[in-house]
């Protein structure tokens, strides 16, 4: 997935998202619900992420972020800061 991406349509996809979330399995997405703001990273089943893959299934989505503004990206900046 190469930028961060809330799914509007979906066909039994599968997420592989270990590196955000550590889930050693694929995560079932699902376009139809809608979340909070809040709602934490693995828990969030409409969205991809940059950086994961998708490992069964096709969907189409709309970009949300991208660059240094994604889930990726933000904990590359957390990393560069640290001393």
């Amino acid at each position: 997935v190469p930028a961060d991406i809330r799914f509007i349509k979906v066909k039994n996809v599968r997420v592989q998202e270990a590196a955000l979330t550590g889930e050693s399995e694929p995560t079932e997405k699902d376009s139809s619900v809608v979340l909070s703001i809040d709602t934490p990273l693995g828990d969030r089943s409409n969205m991809a992420y940059a950086g994961t893959l998708v490992s069964y299934g096709s969907g189409i989505g709309v970009v949300v972020e991208v660059g240094t503004a994604t889930e990726l990206g933000k904990i590359s900046r957390l990393l560069h800061q640290t001393q």
